[in-house]
C-alpha cells in the first residue's frame, strides 16, 4: 500500500530533478509512516495533526528541513485533490543567513586600502579594487559590471549598477580614492588595449574574470595579513561598521540590500560586539 502510493505521486514528479524527487518521496514517506502510527487517515487530517506531526521531527529535521517537509506534503495533498489540505497555511521560519564573524573594524579597513602599495599598472588597478571594496562594500558582481561612465569624479561619486542579488545605487567616494582612480583612468588604464567600457580590465582588454583575479589579489594579502579571508568578508565588515553610526534603512540602500531584513541580521553582529566592548571595560560586578 505504501509503496503503491510513493509511485503514483512519483509519477506526478516526473519534471523535477532526481534528487527533488527523492526528497519529496523520503518527506511523504516519513508521514504516512506517522499518519499509520497514529491511526490516521491523510484525507481526514486537520492542521493541528499535521502540527502534530511537524512537532514530532523537531529533534531530527532543522526548520530549514521542516519547512521543505511541509512544502513536499502541500504538493502531496494537491495531488491527491483531498478537500482538506492541513499544510496548507503552515510556514516555518528560518533564516539561511548566518550572522558573519571574522570582521574588520574601519581602523583595519582603513589600513588594508593604505597600507597596499602600488608599485606597476596591475598592483596599482588592485589598490584602486581594494579601495571599491573597502569604502564602498562592493561585491565582487558589480566589480564586474562597473562601467568607465560609472565613475564621476567630478561629483566624487561612483553609480553601482544592480545585480540579481543587490539594487543599483550612487555612492560616494573617499577623497584619496578620487585621487586613485583619477591616475589610474588617466595614466595606467590606457596603457591596456582597451576593447572594453569594463572599469577593470586585464592588460589585453578583453574584461576580466573577476573571480580569478580577486583570488590572486586576496592570496598576497593573506601573506601580509593572515586575518584576510575573500572579499565577502570585507563587504560585510564595511556593513557592519556603516551600522555603528547609520539608520538600518540608510545602511539598506548604501548596501544594495533588495530586502532590511539583509541588512538587519548584521544588528546581532553590531549588538554582540557592543556587549564585548561592555563586557571588556565595565564588566559586571556580582
Amino acid at each position: 500500500m505504501l509503496t503503491d502510493e510513493l509511485n503514483a505521486f512519483a509519477g506526478s514528479l516526473s519534471g523535477l530533478a532526481h534528487k527533488t524527487r527523492s526528497r519529496y518521496l523520503n518527506h511523504l514517506e516519513l508521514y504516512l509512516n506517522w499518519l499509520a502510527v497514529e491511526h490516521l487517515h491523510a484525507g481526514q487530517a486537520r492542521t493541528v495533526d499535521m502540527l502534530a506531526f511537524i512537532d514530532s521531527q523537531k529533534k531530527n529535521y532543522s526548520p530549514e528541513q521542516q519547512h521543505r517537509i511541509i512544502h513536499s506534503l502541500k504538493a502531496w495533498y494537491t495531488f491527491k485533490e483531498y478537500k482538506r489540505n492541513p499544510a496548507r497555511g503552515i510556514r516555518i521560519r528560518y533564516s539561511t543567513s548566518k550572522v558573519p564573524s571574522g570582521l574588520l573594524d574601519r581602523k583595519a579597513l582603513d589600513k588594508l586600502y593604505h597600507d597596499y602599495e602600488a608599485t606597476t599598472i596591475l598592483v596599482y588597478r588592485n589598490k584602486v579594487i581594494i579601495g571599491l571594496l573597502v569604502f564602498q562594500g562592493l561585491t565582487s558582481g558589480e566589480l564586474k559590471r562597473l562601467q568607465v561612465d560609472d565613475i564621476k569624479l567630478e561629483k566624487g561619486e561612483i553609480y553601482i549598477r544592480s545585480t540579481q542579488q543587490t539594487n543599483s545605487r550612487t555612492l560616494k567616494l573617499e577623497a584619496s580614492q578620487i585621487l586613485e582612480m583619477k591616475t589610474y583612468l588617466e595614466e595606467f588604464r590606457p596603457q591596456f588595449e582597451k576593447q572594453t567600457n569594463q572599469f577593470i580590465i586585464h592588460r589585453k582588454g578583453k574584461g576580466t574574470e573577476i573571480q580569478n583575479l580577486l583570488n590572486h589579489l586576496f592570496a598576497a594579502l593573506k601573506k601580509t595579513n593572515p586575518n584576510i579571508k575573500h572579499a565577502g568578508q570585507l563587504r560585510q565588515s564595511v556593513i557592519t561598521e556603516w551600522l555603528k553610526e547609520k539608520d538600518v534603512r540608510v545602511v539598506q540602500y548604501l548596501a544594495g540590500h533588495k530586502k532590511v531584513k539583509s541588512t538587519e541580521r548584521y544588528t546581532s553582529h553590531h549588538l554582540e560586539d557592543l556587549q564585548e566592548q561592555l563586557n571588556t571595560f565595565h564588566p559586571l560586578k556580582l
